[in-house]
């Protein structure tokens, strides 16, 4: 809505025009950090290069995989839970908190590795590679997909 101003200084409320669009924030909502969560932030600060809070699955998908549904799903995931559109912040106030994004793109490496001799080699070194990619725990989502075609 827009407020106009009218000749006896009152204003009146319009309801905005067709063309007009909402404005939509980048931010949903900020909290506090809980007490385990500044403890973690601690050692995530003090050790960047050590990524102790980092954990990797990996599982092989046997069929036929409709790979935009399964991408496209995933996004759902992130889009439906706050806390997976959640980055960390510690130097913009006097004290850290957790901003929750309102969009949150997440980041879905595609490799095809259809008739590889040795995929499970291929597959360990993808996986020393992306230990070595830090996260910057500012930027949601603090999690990244690798979808491998052996066939």
């Amino acid at each position: 809505m827009t407020a106009t101003p009218s000749p006896n200084g009152a204003g009146s409320l319009q309801r905005p025009d067709a063309a007009e669009k909402p404005v939509v924030r980048p931010i949903e909502d900020a909290y506090p950090l809980t007490r385990i969560q500044q403890a973690l932030l601690v050692r995530c600060l003090a050790y960047p290069d050590q990524p102790l809070y980092t954990g990797q699955w990996w599982a092989v998908l046997d069929g036929e995989l409709d790979e935009q549904a399964f991408c496209a799903a995933w996004q759902g995931v992130v889009d439906r839970h706050t806390a997976l559109r959640s980055g960390f912040h510690w130097d913009l106030k006097d004290h850290p908190f957790q901003v929750v994004h309102r969009l949150s793109a997440l980041p879905i490496a595609r490799h095809d590795w259809n008739g590889a001799a040795n995929w499970r080699a291929q597959l360990d070194a993808l996986l020393a590679q992306d230990r070595d990619q830090a996260f910057d725990i500012k930027k949601p989502p603090l999690m990244r997909l690798a979808l491998v075609r052996l066939a």
